[in-house]
């Protein structure tokens, strides 16, 4: 379903909601944990539907209580902000774990920030590597960023400028802005030899993972 569509089903789940048990029992199924994280999210920013983000909360626990990941991440960050609920960073931990459990991308990113941040856990910055590159290996473009700094700088070991010039160039290509100037920076530390090898390798891997379809 199109963003816009999506927007639209939630936001009349909210007004029927608000009728009574006949409109309800047209519903969809609100134990569904796509329909309680659509709902949620409807709430939580106002979008057709007067902005509620308490109650906007509550709808992505229930989803998320289903493991549905979308749910999890997105709840980890509203207790990372405090937003529509207290903000508690062990919270927010604790929800972007399970999604990382899941293999989410974002859920991986937001672990390992934490892990480098001490935010809701200790510091450990072999973690927060970790945790980059299963989100990096996966496409996603923040945490190939954030995994071509830790090479770059020496996050969890010596540093490796071939390897942070691979992931901040992977990263430019896939479209962050942030990354371009470091990527440029970075291969122009290499000798031609080295910047060989960084294209290939950079070719390679956007050849083996297509961009995925478009509202994933």
């Amino acid at each position: 379903m199109e963003l816009a569509a999506r927007w639209r089903a939630a936001a009349g789940l909210v007004a029927a909601l608000a009728v009574g048990p006949q409109a309800r029992a047209e519903l969809p199924n609100l134990q569904d944990p796509k329909v309680q994280y659509e709902l949620g999210i409807s709430q939580l920013f106002g979008r057709d539907v007067p902005k509620d983000p308490t109650q906007g909360v509550t709808w992505l626990r229930k989803a998320a209580a289903q493991g549905y990941r979308d749910a999890e991440v997105q709840l980890g960050i509203c207790y990372q902000q405090g937003f529509g609920v207290d903000k508690d960073p062990a919270q927010a931990f604790s929800w972007f774990r399970r999604a990382a459990e899941q293999k989410d991308p974002r859920g991986e990113l937001q672990v390992g920030l934490a892990y480098r941040r001490g935010e809701g856990v200790a510091v450990d910055l072999k973690q927060a590597v970790g945790y980059f590159e299963r989100a990096a290996e996966q496409g996603h473009p923040r945490a190939q960023l954030e995994l071509g700094l830790a090479y770059r700088n020496g996050l969890d070991g010596p540093p490796d400028p071939e390897q942070a010039a691979f992931w901040l160039s992977l990263a430019a290509s896939q479209g962050s802005l942030a990354a371009r100037p470091m990527a440029g920076s970075a291969l122009s530390q290499l000798d031609p030899e080295q910047r060989a090898r960084v294209e290939a390798r950079r070719k390679a891997w956007l050849a083996d993972h297509p961009p995925p379809p478009p509202n994933r």
